[in-house]
């Protein structure tokens, strides 16, 4: 039997004097329940509407620290809920009839409506009464003019696929477009029984809704225009698992940001009656949504949109991002065009450092596989920015955030076996398969949400680390590692002073030595010295130096002796034979650049020269110099 119960949602802020007429005129009505959402009046009024409600037992209650407007409190209703259908009551309103029997058996008889509308009776500012509402509308009539209340009765099925109300001036009339948009169905009910009073006080008011009707749909309403012109060069693929709410944001996000922009949607998720409507619609505005296999993953779902896009830059989107007014696609595609070397360019996620969530520098040393992260560096002003002709920003990089652009002739180099923990794979690929480069651009950002509130389903496919030992075989590789900024400034900072010399497996015959006065005991620092050279031990002079922490503090690669903080110059000067002595900032030897200075060794690591001749443009040769 169809479930015909509704929900009663009645809002009230600051106005305790109206609220017993408006609870008065629907409690002995047949709801199945009524909710009161008090938006944090203020404490005096809270106590009267406190008063009010201990005379109404059958009412829930709820009441918000602040005053957030109508949408959220509505949102805060509907949420709170336990029917199928909702409808609502502002606290200066009230019924004159009793329409719930008589709704439920319209409910019966019209099975596929979605949405119930009717006119309500209205008294304006000239105190005139006039009976407001349209039988039928159009999408197009529904966007020039509002047809219907907002105390309209809908299932709560509809509010949940679109995601509640947003919380700007006329958040009703936004929700009933986007509601017609993805198809949902009005239909009309003929009676009234609802009273307005026109009001300048209360809670409508809190999201300024002195807006002008051409003001709003100018500022929320652009994405509604079918007739925008794709463009013709760059287009956005989203790829999306069983994150739909999340994919409804974001698809709603871009429509309002980057309506000029084609989507290619690939699902491998399931198909829901939800999805079904916004697909459906989106395809009739000229976009590609599609269902693929089940649990595809990550890397064939975007080897698939890179195959589908006709479009020469494909930018990917994850389905728990937003578009934002700072999404900007043409500075991406600004780089690509002056740099032909450049394959993929990334932009910054919102709230991170401008030096991108993960622009990393990544390397290979011995058997295994490192990447930290650039800004660490740029911290250090070990890089500097390069810029385009139009002044856009951008900084070579190896890995960056998974809001990218690519070009349409880089190859599509994804690792199907590989379903989520793709990242460093796909870098890799590019780095050694194909012959582009990587840039970050800290100029153009998305919203990245971050739901901490997925699924049991989704956490269960995306915790799986089965492709780690694929990738570990597939690269030869003992493990990756990824060090963040925290952790290299927490270990960098630490205090060394209090450490001992500590000493390798194989030479445990050296017992630790104290370093505390290393920095202001020059014949303590000689004879340290001194003792190392003659037991052919290999020791490491490193200060301020971020290469400690990711090779001896993380990593625990086979370090023999580290003497740290000492002042390398003044050690030199003073050490007794310089002709033999080394100086070393890596034990990985196989990756190790040398150069004499002055007669005497310093061994640099790979990844640093290789980092310092992208940075400054210049031959290790040169940079010795």
């Amino acid at each position: 039997m169809l479930n015909t119960s509704i929900s009663l949602i009645i809002t009230t802020y600051n106005r305790s004097s109206l609220l017993k007429r408006a609870i008065d005129s629907v409690y002995n009505c047949e709801f199945d329940e009524i909710i009161v959402v008090n938006d944090g009046s203020t404490e005096e009024e809270t106590i009267k509407i406190d008063q009010i409600l201990n005379n109404y037992p059958r009412i829930k209650s709820i009441k918000h620290d602040k005053n957030y407007g109508l949408a959220y409190a509505r949102n805060t209703g509907i949420r709170t809920s336990e029917s199928v259908w909702v409808t609502f009551l502002d606290d200066d309103d009230y019924y004159i009839d009793n329409p719930v029997k008589d709704l439920k058996e319209f409910i019966i008889k019209n099975s596929k409506a979605d949405i119930i509308h009717y006119k309500i009776r209205n008294k304006n500012v000239g105190g005139h009464i006039i009976d407001w509402g349209y039988e039928s509308f159009t999408l197009k009539e529904l966007v020039e003019n509002n047809r219907l209340s907002g105390s309209s009765l809908l299932k709560k099925q509809v509010w949940e696929t679109l995601n509640g109300y947003k919380n700007i001036p006329y958040e009703d009339w936004e929700f009933w477009i986007r509601a017609k948009e993805c198809g949902f169905t009005f239909v009309y009910y003929p009676k009234i029984f609802y009273y307005r009073e026109t009001s300048f006080d209360g809670l409508e008011l809190k999201t300024d809704q002195k807006i002008s009707a051409l003001e709003w749909k100018k500022t929320y309403c652009s994405h509604l225009n079918f007739n925008v012109k794709k463009n013709k060069d760059i287009a956005i693929g989203i790829s999306t698992f069983l994150r739909d709410d999340s994919l409804f944001k974001l698809i709603d996000s871009i429509l309002k940001y980057l309506p000029e922009f084609k989507m290619y949607i690939a699902d491998g998720g399931r198909e829901s009656e939800k999805k079904n409507l916004i697909y459906n619609n989106l395809k009739k505005q000229g976009h590609c949504p599609e269902y693929i296999a089940f649990d595809s993953g990550i890397s064939k779902t975007r080897k698939i949109l890179k195959e589908r896009c006709k479009e020469q830059f494909l930018v990917y989107m994850e389905d728990d991002f937003e578009a934002t007014p700072k999404t900007n696609l043409y500075k991406l595609k600004e780089i690509l065009d002056e740099n032909s070397d450049l394959g993929v360019v990334g932009g910054n996620l919102e709230r991170y450092p401008v030096t991108g969530a993960y622009s990393y520098f990544l390397e290979r040393l011995e058997d295994k596989i490192i990447y930290f992260p650039l800004d660490y560096l740029l911290n250090k002003k070990l890089v500097y920015w390069n810029t385009t002709s139009k002044g856009s920003k951008f900084l070579r990089a190896d890995i960056v955030s998974d809001f990218t652009m690519w070009r349409k002739e880089v190859p599509n180099i994804f690792d199907e076996n590989v379903k989520t923990i793709e990242h460093t794979d796909v870098y890799l690929l590019v780095k050694t398969k194909t012959k582009y480069k990587v840039a970050f651009c800290p100029e153009t950002e998305i919203r990245h949400a971050h739901n901490t509130n997925e699924s049991q389903e989704y956490n269960q496919f995306r915790g799986r680390r089965e492709e780690l030992e694929y990738l570990k075989k597939y690269w030869k590789v003992s493990d990756f590692y990824q060090l963040k900024s925290h952790q290299l400034r927490a270990i960098e900072n630490q205090s060394i002073c209090e450490s001992k010399l500590e000493t390798c497996e194989k030479i445990e015959n050296i017992a630790p030595v104290e370093v505390n006065s290393l920095k202001s005991d020059h014949e303590n620092c000689i004879k340290i010295i001194t003792e190392l050279q003659k037991n052919k031990i290999t020791f490491f002079l490193i200060k301020n130096s971020c290469l400690d922490a990711i090779f001896k503090r993380n990593l625990k690669l086979p370090l023999q002796i580290e003497v740290r903080n000492i002042d390398i110059k003044q050690t030199l000067e003073k050490s007794i034979d310089k002709k033999n002595l080394e100086i070393e900032i890596d034990s990985a030897s196989k990756l190790l650049k040398t150069c004499d200075i002055n007669n005497i060794k310093v061994n640099v690591p790979c990844p640093v020269v290789a980092y310092l001749e992208k940075t400054f443009n210049k031959s290790w040769k040169e940079l010795q110099q």
